[in-house]
């Protein structure tokens, strides 16, 4: 596999098919997440689907140099297609914008995967993960700390599945920890990225399982405690089941 495409699915300069690039439009400051991120690219339907909620983003940062090349990775926070001729709050007389509303439908369904109008495109918003991609000349590729903020105009492609999982897993050696780590499951955008859990953090750290009814909370923990209990590390769990949930859960494991 060549340089490029070790850690970015989608190539450079390409439109169409699996290939997706953007550009950095915007960066405002957020208390929450030091920056925000507005990034844009061309509309297609199945660019809609390849790009979601969740979605790791590379773009060039001002640490880049003739020898190195620093790409932050942000995170896709929310996603929504535009279209120009209506806008975000369409305004206007009726007989107009409804009109322009028909055929802006036209131009959603028109484009299966080939951008083939300007007035539409797809607006995300993303958040730094304060992480980077560093691209060194001698041809070592690895993830840093973020050392520059990322260059307005940049252009934006979207991190394969390898390269994922290590930012997901960033702190974890699968290979030295393996007796102490556990499958958490799968990263909900990409079923391929597989979530490890350290034990030892596990137990030890405050954490929290939320989700409306029905969404699987009971069922997670379960399978977490199913996977403590079969590791080799030592540990006791004390369950208060008021609703009588994790009985029949914990029986379906082995």
């Amino acid at each position: 596999m060549n340089n490029a495409n070790w850690f970015l699915k989608y190539t450079a300069g390409a439109r169409k098919g699996s290939f997706r690039e953007g550009v950095l439009m915007k960066l405002t400051e957020n208390e929450h997440s030091r920056y925000e991120f507005e990034v844009w690219f061309e509309y297609t339907r199945k660019a809609m689907n390849d790009i979601r909620e969740g979605t790791m983003l590379v773009v060039p940062n001002y640490a880049t140099t003739s020898k190195e090349r620093h790409l932050s990775v942000l995170e896709v926070t929310s996603i929504k297609p535009i279209h120009y001729a209506i806008g975000e709050n369409p305004e206007g007389f009726p007989g107009f914008v409804l009109e322009a509303a028909k055929n802006a439908a036209l131009d959603w369904t028109g484009q299966d995967d080939d951008p083939s109008e300007d007035t539409t495109t797809i607006r995300c918003t993303a958040i730094p993960t304060n992480l980077e991609l560093v691209d060194y000349e001698s041809g070592i590729r690895k993830f840093e700390t973020e050392s520059n903020i990322p260059m307005a105009g940049g252009l934006v492609q979207i991190l394969d599945t390898s390269p994922t999982q290590d930012v997901v897993n960033r702190s974890i050696d699968l290979e030295l920890e393996k007796d102490y780590i556990f499958n958490g499951g799968e990263l909900l955008r990409d079923s391929q990225v597989t979530v490890f859990v350290r034990l030892e953090e596990f137990v030890r750290l405050h954490f929290g399982i939320f989700g409306f009814t029905g969404a699987g909370k009971s069922n997670l923990l379960s399978t977490y405690i199913s996977e403590i209990l079969k590791s080799k590390i030592p540990v006791k769990v004390v369950l208060f089941d008021l609703m009588g949930e994790y009985a029949a859960l914990l029986l379906s494991f082995d």
